[in-house]
């Protein structure tokens, strides 16, 4: 990408996208087979059920069906990277399957937010509440396994820099991952962010089948938008931004497909792309034995994986801080304070 490409919005073909809907227009000249020729009858007829369905069970649905959600549900816990404790699952399931992780009403303790009191409308809100790193840590998450595969891949020769610095005009901008390609010598400047398809926000905008890669489309869009990635795209250097965009299902947006493909596609020409003689150093699995089918599943894991241990710890603090108990018989506020030498008198100090 140049400095006149990146000024003008990627195509769906330059992005990677090999979902375009089939249509009499481009049937002829489409790599068709029988899957792509039975997409348009599939889409049209899920459109109607989802239609009919509840505005939350129809986000679910589409987004349960973007390239690689849910891949948990396939992961063969027989490596480290594939196991999962039983109480993530059952949270990464739930938000699967816009099932409620605690029974309402329920009683949530916002950070600064204060406390609110969640009812079957909004319970949904302890899926992306950012307390505890409901925000950062699967972004996180996504970036950290993202730099392993680029460097695993062959793409790089070494693990490409977090949070890597990269000059624009005025300074410098933290890139989520900087690296440049030896070979071809471009510089990719990655930034990732998690859409969170299922909020209330989401929701609200539109509910039919492709509401969902709409959303990925407008935070791809939000991002080459913002200042910096202008800068970087306009610069007139051989450097190409990435606005790695993923559901928080699991699923990838064009952009992120598109950067897959490229790296999957170096990953074969440099010998990486199966994963027993390729990749040795990474352990894997009977259904992820080739470079795509092993990172796809690292990745949509570690969206949602991560996700639902927040919100578990979410959950749990709750019940510690909904817990009823005595107030006048608890530890004194301020830890540095003994248990002994002083009489226990009601109401003469705060609880914790």
């Amino acid at each position: 990408m140049n400095a006149s490409e990146g000024a003008a919005p990627p195509t769906r073909e330059e992005e990677g996208d090999d979902n375009v809907a089939l249509s009499f227009t481009n049937i002829v000249t489409s790599n068709t087979s029988a899957r792509l020729l039975s997409e348009s009858i599939f889409k049209r007829a899920e459109g109607c059920i989802i239609a009919d369905m509840p505005v939350k069970e129809a986000t679910a649905m589409s987004a349960g069906m973007g390239k690689c959600a849910a891949s948990f549900l396939s992961a063969v816990p027989s490596t480290e990277a594939f196991t999962i404790e039983e109480g993530t699952f059952v949270r990464s399931l739930q938000r699967y399957n816009a099932i409620p992780p605690v029974r309402t009403p329920h009683t949530h303790h916002c950070g600064h937010r204060g406390t609110r009191r969640l009812t079957d409308g909004n319970v949904g809100h302890l899926f992306h509440c950012p307390c505890l790193g409901g925000n950062t840590h699967p972004h996180d998450a996504v970036k950290d396994t993202l730099a392993h595969a680029i460097h695993n891949c062959g793409l790089c020769a070494v693990a490409p820099s977090t949070e890597g610095a990269t000059p624009i005009p005025g300074g410098t901008w933290n890139a989520d991952i900087l690296f440049m390609d030896e070979i071809s010598q471009t510089e990719f400047i990655i930034d990732v962010n998690i859409v969170n398809v299922d909020s209330v926000t989401s929701q609200r905008r539109r509910r039919d089948f492709g509401a969902v890669e709409a959303a990925l489309r407008d935070g791809e869009r939000e991002k080459r938008n913002l200042p910096v990635a202008r800068q970087i795209q306009n610069d007139g250097s051989n450097k190409i931004f990435v606005p790695f965009v993923m559901s928080s299902a699991g699923g990838f947006g064009p952009a992120a497909r598109g950067f897959l493909k490229l790296l999957y596609k170096s990953a074969r020409e440099r010998n990486r792309w199966e994963m027993s003689s390729g990749q040795p150093q990474v352990e894997s699995t009977w259904n992820t034995l080739f470079a795509s089918t092993h990172w796809d599943m690292r990745l949509s894991m570690a969206c949602t994986a991560m996700s639902a241990e927040v919100v578990g710890r979410v959950i749990v603090r709750d019940f510690n801080l909904n817990m009823s108990r005595d107030e006048s018989r608890q530890p004194w506020s301020n830890p540095n304070t003994p248990a002994y030498g002083r009489r226990r008198r009601v109401g003469s100090r705060p609880a914790v």
